[in-house]
């Protein structure tokens, strides 16, 4: 058998045991209720926090030109200036009493069109260190990791539902924080 036909029917079997493992799913709580689509939205939205965090910091830390630093303690440094930088823009909007829900959005956006050029940058610098440092094994590293993965969201996902939330959680916590807002 050629090893392309033998990928093909690898991909297509792996694809229909997917597929059918997912409707097996749906049949008991439909996929499109799963709280894993609003755990990336949260994980995309923090993603982009922090690269605004890391663009701003790199623009700082490049404005103060610390140039004795080496590359990975410099984004360590600037990604730290980036969440200081973010911590005191948050207190000071607050301070003036324009903390809204516009601003995790705006903020975090304005933080990125500053240090966009120094984020391409270290992005690059990033992909090049990769690149040179990559070894025979990536294939296989990159298999056994979508693998884990793939377990992962198989053993996790049928418990991500609502109801599995702790009975002290449910009739304590949220309530007290339902309490709270109403006032």
């Amino acid at each position: 058998m050629s090893p392309v036909l033998r990928s093909a029917g690898l991909v297509a079997v792996l694809g229909l045991g997917a597929a059918s493992i997912f409707l097996a799913l749906h049949l008991h709580y439909p996929i499109t209720e799963w709280l894993i689509w609003r755990y990336i939205g949260y994980t995309a939205a923090s993603a982009s926090w922090a690269a605004s965090c890391m663009a701003i910091g790199l623009r700082l830390f490049d404005a103060f030109r610390f140039s004795d630093v080496e590359r990975q303690e410099r984004w360590v440094l600037a990604f730290a200036l980036g969440v200081l930088v973010f911590g005191v823009s948050m207190f000071v909007l607050g301070f003036v009493k324009l903390w809204s829900s516009w601003v995790f959005v705006l903020l975090p956006a304005v933080f990125v069109v500053v240090g966009r050029v120094e984020l391409s940058d270290a992005l690059r610098a990033l992909g090049s260190w990769l690149s040179r440092n990559a070894t025979d094994r990536r294939a296989l590293a990159w298999l056994a990791l979508a693998a884990g993965l793939i377990g992962l969201l198989l053993v996790y996902i049928p418990i991500l539902n609502p109801q599995n939330i702790g009975y002290d959680t449910r009739w304590y916590h949220f309530a007290v924080s339902e309490q709270h807002a109403a006032f």
